[in-house]
Parts: structure tokens; sequence; C-alpha cells
């Protein structure tokens, strides 16, 4: 009868210190953090004509319900004289110092050379890609590429290269030479700005890229700023 005392007693202390240990570790790993909730005001992309003011619509920003506005630091500038997009970053650390960002585009643009025409939309694209160094050529498409209209004659376009790498060589949507473009009165289009991340470059126009209206094809001449050893001419029908 005393052993099977002693044997309870024992079972009760190690029960006790297993409980105990749980406990212990589940408080470890339970905390929870509130992320900064930054929300802007107006859109995220924006259009301002060249020479005209822009001015900040501003934000909102809570943690965990709480106005922390003030813990907001707002990075970058617009240059409204200038043609050209420009990025303003909204960044903000929470209590547990876990950080959290938005952004907003700022496209600045030629409003009196703008044309009223509305080219967005899917297009075919078909490349031909001509090698500089000995005008070796290759083709390739058909690939898509899409346009969507941001302001009268202010377009972004997923891919200036018309599809080559980012659809063609399968390397993803990194290679891809996406940005903004402008079609003028004349039906010339140009580069607003551009991006390339996967090389770290951006794209050009090698010669005058334009819309044609009777047909509604859409003719780009890009190469790659930094390292311009294709030529791409790329020819977007619907």
């Amino acid at each position: 009868m005393k052993n099977k005392f002693r044997y309870s007693i024992l079972l009760f202390i190690l029960s006790a210190l297993f409980i105990s240990c749980q406990d212990i570790t589940t408080a470890d790993v339970s905390h929870l953090t509130y992320y900064v909730d930054i929300t802007l005001k107006g859109n995220a992309v924006m259009t301002v004509p060249v020479g005209g003011t822009f001015t900040d619509p501003g934000f909102t920003a809570t943690e965990k319900g709480a106005d922390v506005s003030s813990k907001v630091k707002v990075s970058g500038t617009v240059d409204a004289s200038t043609v050209g997009a420009y990025t303003l970053t909204y960044s903000a650390v929470n209590k547990d110092g876990f950080p959290i960002s938005a952004s907003r585009l700022v496209i600045v643009y030629d409003q009196s050379t703008a044309s009223s025409v509305d080219i967005s939309g899917t297009y075919n694209s078909n490349i031909l890609r001509t090698t500089t160094s000995n005008g070796t050529q290759l083709s390739r498409g058909p690939f898509t590429v899409t346009l969507k209209k941001i302001a009268e004659g202010v377009f972004s376009i997923d891919d200036m290269l018309g599809g080559w790498y980012a659809i063609g060589s399968a390397y993803g949507s990194s290679y891809a030479g996406s940005g903004y473009i402008a079609l003028h009165v004349d039906n010339s289009i140009s580069i607003i700005s551009s991006t390339l991340p996967g090389w770290g470059d951006t794209i050009e126009f090698y010669q005058t890229s334009y819309y044609n209206p009777n047909t509604g094809n859409i003719y780009l001449f890009s190469d790659m700023v930094s390292t311009p050893k294709f030529q791409f001419a790329v020819t977007l029908t619907k």
C-alpha cells in the first residue's frame, strides 16, 4: 500500500513538471505582432501634366487600430517640370521592429502632344531580333503584350521586348521590359519610363516607334540601354 502511494505521488510530480514545461514552451512561441497598416489616399498611380503641380494626397497609418501616422517616413520626390515616372515610398516600422511600406507612382507627361486615341488592349506580338555586331536575325512569336490606359496619351505596357525573354525564353516577368509609354498626336510613341529588373537594365527605342491608325498596329524598336547587343523590332497586332 505504501509503495502504491509513493508511485502515485511520483506520477503526480512528473505530470506537474510536464505540464509546466508545456506552458513555458507555448509562452515562448505565442507572441503576436501587428504590422502598420498604410493606406494611400488617392490613386496608387497618378499623372501630372509637365509644368503642372503635384500635391501628395497623403495617407493614413494605423497599428492595432491606433493612429501611427507620425511613424511613417516618405521618401522620393516628383519633378513636375520634367517628363518621367517618379516613385514615392511610404514606410514605417511597428513596435516590434517589423517594417512595412507602400508606394505611389507619379507620371509626369507632355499633355500638349498627347494623342486622344486609346490604344489600350491585348496584342499579339511578333519580334525580329537583330544582333548588332553581325546582323544575324532571329524571329519569335506570337506572344501576348498588354497596354493599359493611364491618362490621355499615356499607357502602361508589360513588355517592350514583345515577350522575347519573359515568354519566349521562359525567364519570367523579371525579364520583361515593362514601363510607361506616350502616344503623341503625330502617332509616334516615346518611352516615359522603363525597367528590366532581371538584368538591372532599362529599355530605349533605337528608332522612332509608332502607331498606325489605318491598321491599328503598333511598331516598337527596342534595345537595352546598358547592353545594346540586340535590337528588337516588335510588331503588335490585335
